[in-house]
């Protein structure tokens, strides 16, 4: 026994002057084995925090669009100038009536104010589908790609949450847009719809052949108009439902307006629509793959993940 003692201690002695004098050491914590074992078959828990990550992410790298903000700033100032007038017009027509007086030249301007309040609203909500229409093929895309890889195996937490971000992302552009045309068919009804009150009301007592035509096609054109609004409204309706959009949230009915005043700057319509943005990702993290760990979706589809790594954050 003395001499084995010997022997070990000589073993030491030569291993420790192996390194020139200096001695290495190293500190290892303790390693529950247990737990690592018995979460091996789950996912990373999903907490409140971790979904600010994606979404974040998904809208501060929204692509360039031809639409800036300062012009559609400016558009919308427009719009508040022309509904401006139109209210001082409407309070002139008003006053006229309660004197029970009629006020010609109040009635031609409140019709003129109408009609610039149409144009400037309608160029205001284009200038809105176009910024939605340069946004939207950008996260279609990037929808796909994303949903390619969770189809294929890789169901990272940082797949998983910028999938869900970036779909919700595209959702809310889709309802936009569908908005903004159903918006825009409304604006063309109460545009025809005036037209044709004001040549009715201009009808002669004897009128001839081309008075009372022109009056027939703008009913004609009205009542096209106001069949062709009612049907985009309930598209709007439908593609609301279709998408699945979280509900018992009123900026979800009026999403084209609320992203476009995001999109101007307006600070209180950012911090409305981050809210609906939440839920929505949250509701789509309830429909997707529960996220799981790096390693052993590296294990299990080596290529694939590689390219999620590539191509996420």
């Amino acid at each position: 026994n003395a001499m084995r003692e010997v022997a070990r201690l000589r073993g030491v002695s030569t291993r420790g002057d192996s390194s020139d004098g200096m001695l290495l050491t190293a500190e290892v914590s303790d390693v529950d084995i247990q737990s690592i074992i018995a979460g091996a078959g789950s996912g990373p828990v999903l907490t409140e925090g971790a979904l600010d990550v994606p979404v974040a992410a998904a809208i501060m790298q929204r692509p360039a669009s031809s639409m800036r903000s300062e012009d559609l700033v400016q558009l919308h100032e427009e719009l508040r100038w022309a509904e401006s007038k139109l209210m001082q017009a409407s309070e002139r027509l008003a006053e006229a009536q309660e004197a029970q007086r009629k006020d010609l030249v109040a009635l031609a301007i409140m019709r003129r104010e109408l009609l610039g309040s149409f144009l400037a609203e309608r160029r205001w909500l284009e200038g809105g589908m176009q910024y939605f229409s340069d946004q939207l093929p950008t996260f279609s895309s990037r929808e796909v790609e994303l949903a390619g890889l969770v189809e294929s195996g890789v169901r990272t937490e940082g797949v998983i949450f910028e999938l869900a971000a970036v779909r919700t992302e595209r959702k809310l552009l889709e309802l936009a847009l569908g908005q903004s045309v159903a918006q825009v068919a409304r604006i063309d009804d109460n545009e025809a719809t005036s037209e044709f009150q004001v040549a009715s009301e201009a009808y002669d007592r004897d009128p001839d052949g081309n008075a009372m035509r022109e009056v027939a096609r703008l009913r004609g054109v009205s009542t096209r108009a106001r069949r062709e609004a009612l049907r985009l409204q309930g598209d709007a309706r439908e593609l609301l439902e279709s998408l699945d959009i979280v509900g018992g949230m009123g900026e979800v009915t009026a999403a084209a307006a609320f992203l476009a005043a995001e999109y101007e700057g307006d600070s209180r319509s950012a911090e409305r629509m981050q809210a609906v943005r939440a839920a929505q990702v949250e509701r789509e993290l309830r429909a997707l793959p529960e996220p799981e760990a790096d390693w052993k979706a590296g294990l299990k589809h080596p290529v694939q993940y590689m390219r999620a790594r590539r191509t996420t954050r």
